[in-house]
């Protein structure tokens, strides 16, 4: 999950954070979704072809209806989705977003977003080159802190990472974020 804001008084700061996201996502192998306040429409980033890089489709957030949100950014001039997500392609389906509107902060609405997808086996999958990322499970049993683990700048190729461990206590659960 990746939650970004895009800011178009810069084009090329957004598209640095974009081209980020997609090595990134590349690099650790694993579906994603990303979350942002995009400010373009949904229309406009398919147009600059930011779906298909993340390899992923837009999925926009829907009423209590289930009917898409006809804004997620409303002010006097105009009102228009802008806040959405581009999901990985093998995501599709598991994911919902319902557009929240009775909330503290204006002119955005919040989006609630409902995974409900067999984690387990897709958090499974690792990175074998030019390492394996580490068993995340294996670590929590060997008692070593995950909340801020600090790793070898070469056992990744890279910088170190930090890595966190979400306890899963079933296999298959809802799980849901908000998003503001």
């Amino acid at each position: 999950m990746v939650f970004a804001y895009f800011n178009w008084n810069d084009p090329a700061r957004s598209q640095t954070i974009i081209n980020q996201i997609i090595k990134t996502k590349k690099a650790l192998g694993y579906p994603a979704i990303l979350t942002a306040d995009f400010n373009k429409t949904p229309e406009e980033i398919k147009e600059m072809g930011w779906a298909e890089l993340f390899q992923g489709d837009i999925q926009v957030p829907v009423d209590e209806y289930g009917e898409p949100k006809e804004w997620t950014c409303r002010n006097p001039k105009n009102s228009r989705v802008i806040d959405f997500a581009l999901v990985s392609w093998p995501l599709l389906g598991s994911v919902s977003i319902v557009g929240l509107p009775d909330v503290p902060w204006s002119p955005h609405i919040g989006l609630h977003i409902t995974i409900d997808v067999h984690l387990e086996a897709t958090i499974a999958r690792q990175v074998r080159e030019p390492n394996p990322l580490p068993d995340l499970q294996e670590l929590a049993k060997s008692g070593i802190p995950l909340g801020h683990a600090d790793w070898p700048e070469d056992k990744f190729n890279g910088p170190g990472f930090e890595l966190s461990l979400i306890h899963i206590s079933e296999p298959t659960r809802r799980y849901a974020i908000s998003y503001a």
